[in-house]
């Protein structure tokens, strides 16, 4: 059996036409409007369970990946100066549950019944030069409010709610994560939750279970968030950055991918280190030593049409082939095609070419049997259910 397990918040991620904004008609087929999940611990068990469907590994449910978050109830709507900003808040938190269960995503909410951070919305609009961002972030809730006093209080020292232990804040939430945690091979910490991440590290390195960390600030910080985002890269077994990450000992500078990678090797001269930066070939330090850089596929600029979260498809295929038992280098040779693939079709259209695409690659010779029998494997439940439609 096999157990992954994902740390972080999840958001509401808008799809906006970019017509409207930028006259760009190259991605037309991309921007379909909608709502779909974001936010990286989100988007990396996406990916994960996308690989298991790819390759017929989970038909027997037997694998267990769950992610860990903090949504909490949904809102109120005295909480709001605003109605709309209300209207907002509830949707985001009802596609985000939506979601989740359409995709058949697990998931563990360690505020359930009580006050999390919520579900925050992203407007995305993809573009031909990249994406727009806007994000909405659920405005503070008012002390002065006594339900809310009540359930913070609740929190912190309730034994039980909704059946599950929080004697204390700290002490709950971590009884529960390490509940969660215990028994799985790889766990995935998402910085931009650091304090939720950051408990996981500890149980983490306390049960000696694999983790992973894709770190991506773009300035040094010096808050409290930024002291855990740090202890968090200083626990994971595991860091991937993109180049234009920034960490400290690089204070107010710009992209500087070889300065980078450089403070990452020396500070943690035996972690794994992996630095990718566009269509450079990804750089890697294994255990004090750098291995061969890992030259990435071409893609066409035509044919790169969905390039928005694509390091996050990398890194849940990165995890999936290591479960599957391929060392380090090799797993992230593989997961470095599957996020070539995936940018050449738009939303995840790529699966139904996945196989075309590897069948001649020699990196993929012993995967090729289990691709082919699960195409076969779903053509018979497709064929299945077009007989149980198809009228008597």
């Amino acid at each position: 059996m096999t157990k992954v397990t994902c740390v972080g918040n999840i958001t509401a991620d808008i799809i906006a036409l970019v017509q409207a904004f930028f006259g760009d008609t190259k991605n037309e087929t991309l921007t379909i409007p909608g709502v779909f999940l974001g936010g990286a611990s989100a988007n990396i068990m996406f990916s994960f369970k996308t690989m298991e469907k790819l390759y017929g590994v989970n038909e027997n449910k037997n694998n267990v990946s769950k992610i860990i978050t903090d949504i909490g109830e949904p809102p109120r709507e005295k909480s709001y100066p605003l109605y709309n900003q209300y209207l907002l808040a509830t949707s985001s938190y009802n596609w985000v549950q939506d979601l989740l269960r359409r995709e058949n995503i697990d998931y563990v909410d360690i505020s359930a019944g009580l006050n999390g951070n919520g579900v925050n919305a992203s407007t995305v609009q993809n573009h031909e030069r990249g994406r727009n961002i806007s994000k909405w972030k659920r405005p503070p809730l008012p002390i002065p409010d006594f339900s809310i006093a009540a359930g913070f209080i609740s929190k912190l020292f309730a034994k039980k709610v909704n059946g599950r232990n929080l004697e204390g804040s700290a002490g709950g939430v971590s009884k529960m994560l390490e509940k969660e945690i215990k028994g799985s091979d790889l766990v995935f910490l998402d910085p931009s939750s650091p304090m939720l991440s950051y408990m996981a590290a500890c149980i983490c390195k306390d049960l000696g279970i694999k983790t992973i960390t894709d770190y991506g600030a773009k300035k040094v910080g010096t808050g409290e968030k930024d002291k855990y985002v740090r202890k968090i890269l200083d626990m994971s077994d595991i860091i991937i950055v993109p180049g234009d990450a920034v960490v400290h000992g690089m204070e107010n500078e710009k992209k500087n991918p070889k300065k980078l990678f450089t403070i990452l090797k020396g500070r943690y001269p035996y972690k794994t280190t992996i630095m990718s930066d566009g269509s450079v070939p990804v750089n890697i330090f294994h255990n004090g030593r750098e291995m061969d850089e890992i030259e990435l596929p071409q893609v066409d600029e035509e044919k790169a049409i969905n390039v928005s979260g694509a390091g996050d498809t990398r890194d849940g295929a990165f995890m999936f082939y290591m479960t599957r038992g391929d060392d380090e280098y090799t797993a992230l040779r593989k997961a470095s095609v599957v996020a070539s693939i995936r940018i050449q079709y738009p939303n995840n259209e790529w699966t139904k070419h996945f196989l075309d695409h590897v069948r001649e690659d020699p990196l993929f010779k012993d995967d090729v049997e289990f691709l082919e029998a699960a195409v076969k494997q779903q053509d018979v439940k497709d064929a299945m259910k077009v007989e149980e439609n198809v009228p008597a």
